[in-house]
């Protein structure tokens, strides 16, 4: 799970927001904006100040930075921040430093949480001494005054004695440069001028080509004289967290083979204020209380090194059950059959009840575990089942917990642990229980499905329903309960009433009052894609067009936002091309000339080449323009792309890998007529051929390093919509068995997420362009259908619509990316495949077939068919 989201989901209880706003609902009082004040003592009015992203910049009058150098950050606990910043923006005031700090209490916190980012936590306060010697005399005055505060320990710097003072050589302006991933990343200067990455790892690595003064030396030095001896040696990390890590090691002195839990002092904030250190002493004495309980482990030691503090535990060998689960489950795989259900189905009946049996050993004893999810469950390889992980609190109601495993009524002890368990029956059949808190009716709707595939006893379901408990009151309305009933039965042969639903929650989800975001989506919204096709207004209007007024409105805020911010990002999915293109559609000429001339006078050698941000997706939008300056911008695009063949980027996809780049050349050859052009297409598509891999049940998916990826976005299906684009113009077998084998991972029954990009509503977009391909056939249009139809596992039912869960499930998303307006694309090809209906808008020129599907044939429609008949179907 990307951690990086948890953070949003405590602004609010349906969507991702944000923790600053004074609207928020949030769980913890330590959550609050709570703002820090600066010292009274320097004339704070003479200074320039800003705020980005969690930061308060101040810079003193008539300041000229350096583009980069040695920086100071500013470690910080809860209790002794006002403190800090008091001293330290008193010495900066006082002597003209430039600084930036967290402003409030709950930003503070944010970025120390348990899953915050680990090279970055900590930092409470940067200084920005004017070179060396200003730096080494800052260090040393700025210790004097805070040398005996504590703060968690800076991972990516080194450290200045024993306080809360760090070294980082880093950039002091934003600067950005293509890394090797082919993104924009924060930059620094070589000496012979050239940018590269500013890399900011979890440990002190100062540029190779820096040579580093006298003070940091010496300090690099003294923390070297300090280390103590280890006695074990690591074998590998099996967890990483802000926390501290887990890891497999080797005792010196008898060769027994351990596990080591480490905990950061002050580090690894939860929401209710703990730090990893008091969680781990929890854990040690949980488990000591539980020695001799069969399902837990055994503590062996425990001891402190550098201030961090260790857990020997027991080793077990074996995998988690989310590990297990991943390999085992049936639905993930094309062609599973019904016995195959049934040896998962007695599989995971053992397990749950291996698991409740040793829960209930442990509430015999008095305890709770607290934290019951399959990331905490371990299988060996004899099949028992072994608990890890008991470092929560389980006396107290839990502020989080792992997500679609908690229960959020405040409910604890023994009771919450009966949730997670609930929550667990369902889980291993259908994991979608991320879901429940957004949906009072959303358990019975997981219960059904995986009852229906799995032939789970009623009984079962309802001793799970039981456990649950969920006892939110129903809703009186009567449009509400349409909606329930709508989102339950999915009645995809009225999928115009579907259409209205989800239309119907975009628009109330809209609050124009906010400067910030329009329409609720993904967390990317709040760095910098607001305004942008995949994850902000302009996607939603291009998905969802409303009224006439309810368009306008939303294009004057959009005109607004460019007004009163920076310039956004280049791309077409991420920034003013794409906003451009939106503009374009909806008749704001002028707004949308002047984006691309903005576009137009970029250095096109320093951007990205993706479809998504980059060289790709600008080209795609330039090839439907005129004008002699959108002529030059393509041609110089086109060198570009060209220049880079023999480094194609490091990531595989449409949106970020070789095949947007295809795409564009395919696009273009489409214009130009140039063969050599739709060479280059055939080539650039073959890179991400090659990152392809072929599973054991026929499937092609491309490989990434610790998972292989089917999706529209960043997966094979992606891959196989340009190659059927490809096929249009060439005779390639290769191709054709690509998109047959794309076409066959689509047979598999689950997908984790309902989006566009990164789920299931990208299958039935892809479904539904193969329906106007040659490889259209009985079995593409029966999956078209249970795809369409298994959206409805994802539905919620929100105010008087319904909505769709974003990225990682955690909260809805209205986004074009990642949310409702993706699935509505998806439901919108459904139904021209279907029902001759108009095709959907979308903001990636040239991805669907050139020929529109045609329906006038009976039998060419797909059969909209109950699930009993889908799965008869499939068995045929």
């Amino acid at each position: 799970m990307d951690m990086r989201y948890v953070e949003f989901t405590y602004g609010d209880s349906f969507f991702y927001d944000r923790l600053d706003r004074p609207d928020a609902r949030r769980r913890s009082t330590l959550l609050t904006p709570e703002p820090y004040d600066l010292s009274p003592d320097p004339d704070w009015n003479r200074w320039e100040t800003t705020q980005t992203h969690g930061w308060h910049h101040l810079r003193p009058p008539l300041a000229d930075l350096p583009e980069q150098g040695w920086k100071i950050h500013v470690s910080a606990t809860l209790d002794n921040a006002a403190a800090l910043l008091h001293l330290v923006s008193q010495y900066c005031g006082r002597h003209d430093i430039a600084f930036k700090f967290r402003p409030t209490r709950g930003d503070l916190l944010r970025s120390n949480l348990k899953y915050a980012d680990r090279g970055s936590s900590g930092k409470f306060i940067t200084v920005y001494p004017a070179g060396d010697q200003a730096c080494e005399r800052a260090l040393t005055e700025i210790d004097d005054l805070v040398g005996r505060f504590e703060g968690p320990y800076i991972l990516s710097d080194l450290r200045w004695n024993a306080g809360p003072l760090y070294l980082r050589y880093g950039g002091f302006r934003l600067l950005q440069v293509r890394d090797e991933r082919d993104q924009l990343v924060a930059a620094i200067r070589r000496p012979d001028g050239v940018l590269v990455p500013d890399q900011r790892r979890p440990g002190f690595t100062p540029p190779e080509w820096l040579e580093l003064p006298s003070f940091v030396h010496t300090a690099r030095e003294q923390l070297s004289s300090g280390e103590e001896p280890f006695d074990y040696g690591v074998r590998k990390s099996l967890h990483y967290s802000n926390g501290g890590g887990v890891y497999l090691a080797e005792r010196y002195r008898d060769g027994a083979v351990v596990v080591l839990k480490e905990a950061r002092p002050h580090a690894g904030l939860g929401p209710d204020g703990r730090t990893a250190v008091q969680r781990l002493a929890g854990e040690q004495q949980r488990l000591e209380r539980l020695r001799g309980v069969a399902a837990t482990v055994d503590v062996l030691g425990h001891f402190q090194r550098h201030g961090h503090h260790f857990l020997v535990l027991e080793y077990i060998e074996g995998r988690s059950l989310s590990q297990e689960l991943a390999a085992r489950h049936p639905m993930t795989r094309a062609g599973a059959t019904t016995q195959d259900r049934s040896e998962f189905r007695v599989w995971a009946l053992d397990v749950l009840a291996q698991v409740e049996a040793g829960l209930r050993e442990i509430h015999d004893r008095g305890e709770v575990h607290g934290d019951l999810h399959p990331g905490n469950i371990l299988i060996t390889p004899e099949g028992k089942a072994r608990f890890i992980d008991l470092e929560a609190d389980g006396a107290q109601a839990p502020l989080a917990g792992a997500p679609g495993f908690t229960a959020l009524d405040g409910r604890s002890g023994v009771r919450a642990d009966l949730y997670s368990l609930a929550s667990l029956k369902i889980a291993l059949f259908v994991p979608l229980t991320r879901l429940l808190p957004l949906d009072r009716h959303k358990a019975r709707h997981l219960l059904d499905w995986a009852r229906h595939r799995f032939g789970l006893e009623p009984a079962y379901c309802a001793e799970v329903l039981e456990q649950l408990d969920d006892r939110r009151p129903r809703p009186t309305a009567v449009h509400v309960r349409r909606m329930e009933e709508l989102a339950a039965t999915w009645p995809v042969e009225s999928v115009e009433k579907l259409e209205t639903a989800l239309t119907r929650g975009i628009w109330e989800s809209l609050d124009l009052s906010r400067p910030d975001r329009a329409f609720p989506g993904d967390i990317r919204q709040f760095t910098h894609e607001a305004l942008s096709v995949a994850h902000g207004a302009c996607g939603v209007l291009l998905a969802a067009p409303g009224t006439e007024q309810q368009r306008e409105d939303v294009l004057d805020w959009v005109c607004d936002a460019l007004e009163r911010t920076p310039l956004p990002r280049p791309g077409l999915l991420d920034g003013m091309t794409g906003i451009g293109y939106t503009m374009r559609r909806f008749g704001r000429d002028e707004v949308a000339d002047r984006l691309s001339a903005a576009v137009g006078e970029l250095d096109f050698d320093a951007l990205p080449s993706s479809l998504y941000s980059g060289l790709a997706g600008i080209g795609l939008d330039l090839l439907g323009q005129e004008g002699a300056a959108s002529l030059a911008a393509l041609e110089q695009i086109r060198k570009v792309l060209h220049s880079r063949a023999d480094a194609p980027p490091a990531r595989s996809g449409l949106l970020h890998g070789a095949s947007g780049v295809a795409l564009f050349w395919l696009c273009s050859f489409e214009v130009s007529g140039d063969p050599v052009e739709l060479e280059r297409a055939r080539q650039a598509l073959a890179v991400d051929l090659a990152a392809c891999v072929e599973l054991a049940d026929g499937s092609l998916l491309v490989r990434e390093p610790r998972r292989t990826v089917p999706y529209l976005g960043f997966g094979s299906i992606g891959v196989a919509m340009v190659a059927m684009r490809l096929l249009e113009h060439m005779d390639d077998e290769e191709l054709r068995r690509v998109v047959r084998q794309v076409i066959r991972l689509t047979r598999a029954e689950f997908t984790v997420q309902s989006g566009l990009f990164n789920g299931r509503a990208g299958y039935v977009l892809f479904l539904a362009a193969v329906q106007a391909s040659p490889f259209a056939g009985q079995i593409s249009r029966v999956d078209l259908v249970r795809h369409t139809r298994d959206l409805g596992l994802y539905a919620l039912v929100h105010g008087t619509g319904i909505h769709f869960p974003g990225e990682q499930l955690l909260r809805a998303s209205v986004d074009w990316a990642s949310g409702s307006a993706g699935v509505l694309t998806a439901l919108r090809a459904f139904a021209a495949t279907v029902h001759g209906a108009p095709a959907p808008v979308l903001p990636i020129p040239g991805l669907l077939p050139r020929k529109a599907p045609q329906v006038t044939n009976n039998e060419r429609r797909p059969r909209v068919l109950h699930p009993d008949q889908l799965d008869r179907e499939l068995v045929n």
